[in-house]
C-alpha cells in the first residue's frame, strides 16, 4: 500500500510539471504577439496605469512602487502593507497583457482586507500544520490514537485554504479583464479593442486552469504527505 501512495505522489509531481510547463509555454506565445505589443507599447509607464485603474475601482490609500529586481516576471499585492508591487522588467513592460496583470493587482486592492488577510493566514496555518504534525508523528510525539484527529484537521484546513484561494482569485482573475479593457478604451480603437480582450480571455483561461492544477496539487501532496507518514508509522510504531 505505502508503495502504491508513492509511486501515485511521484507520478502526481511528475504530472503537475508537465502540465504547468504547457500551460506556462501557451500563455508565453500569446504574450509574445507583437501585432498586439503594438498597439500598447506608447501607453504609460506602469505607476500611471496602476493609479488610474485605482482610481477606476475607487480604492484609495494605496502605494505603489516597481519590484527591485528588475529580473522578476510578476507583480502582487500586499495586503499588510497596502502596497502593489509592480514589475518591472523591461520585457515584460513591453507586452500588451501588463495591463491585465497591473488591473488583477488593483482588484486584489479592492476586495476585502478582512477577506484576503484571513486567506492568507489559513493557507500558512495549513502548510505549518500538515508539516510539523507530520514531523510529530515521525517522531512519535503524536500517536496511534490521535492519528484519525489529526488527519481530519489537516483535510479541513486543506479545504477551506483551497476554496478560499479560489474564491478570492477567481474574483481578481475575471474582474481584471474588464478593468483592463475599460482603461485601453481611452487608448486604442474598438476593433483592436475585441482583438485584445479576446487574448486576455485566453490568457486568463489558460492562467486560471494553471493556477487551479498547481493549487489543487499541492494541497493534494499535503494531504498524502501525511496520509503516507501515518501508514508508515502505524506499521513502525504498533
Amino acid at each position: 500500500m505505502i508503495i502504491v501512495l508513492i509511486i501515485y505522489v511521484i507520478l502526481l509531481l511528475i504530472s503537475a510539471k508537465i502540465y504547468i510547463n504547457i500551460g506556462q509555454k501557451d500563455i508565453n506565445n500569446i504574450l509574445n504577439k507583437e501585432e498586439l505589443n503594438k498597439l500598447t507599447i506608447d501607453l504609460p509607464d506602469n505607476i500611471s496605469i496602476c493609479t488610474e485603474v485605482l482610481k477606476d475601482l475607487e480604492v484609495k490609500d494605496i502605494s505603489i512602487k516597481l519590484n527591485e529586481d528588475k529580473k522578476s516576471t510578476t507583480s502582487f499585492y500586499n495586503v499588510f502593507s497596502k502596497q502593489i508591487i509592480l514589475c518591472d522588467n523591461v520585457k515584460v513592460s513591453k507586452s500588451f497583457a501588463r495591463i491585465l496583470f497591473i488591473a488583477h493587482e488593483c482588484v486584489h486592492a479592492s476586495q476585502k482586507e478582512s477577506h484576503l488577510k484571513f486567506n492568507f493566514i489559513l493557507a500558512n496555518i495549513n502548510v505549518a500544520f500538515c508539516i510539523i504534525s507530520t514531523i510529530l508523528i515521525w517522531c512519535n510525539v503524536i500517536t496511534e490514537h490521535l492519528y484519525l484527529t489529526v488527519f481530519g484537521i489537516a483535510l479541513i484546513l486543506n479545504l477551506f485554504s483551497f476554496f478560499a484561494r479560489n474564491a478570492i482569485e477567481s474574483s481578481a482573475t475575471y474582474m481584471s479583464i474588464i478593468k483592463a479593457t475599460n482603461y485601453l478604451r481611452k487608448y486604442i480603437e474598438n476593433e483592436n479593442l475585441e482583438l485584445v480582450e479576446r487574448e486576455y480571455e485566453r490568457i486568463i483561461n489558460k492562467g486560471y486552469t494553471t493556477f487551479i492544477f498547481s493549487t489543487f496539487t499541492t494541497n493534494i501532496i499535503l494531504i498524502l504527505l501525511q496520509i503516507i507518514s501515518i501508514t508508515v508509522c502505524t506499521y513502525i510504531y504498533t
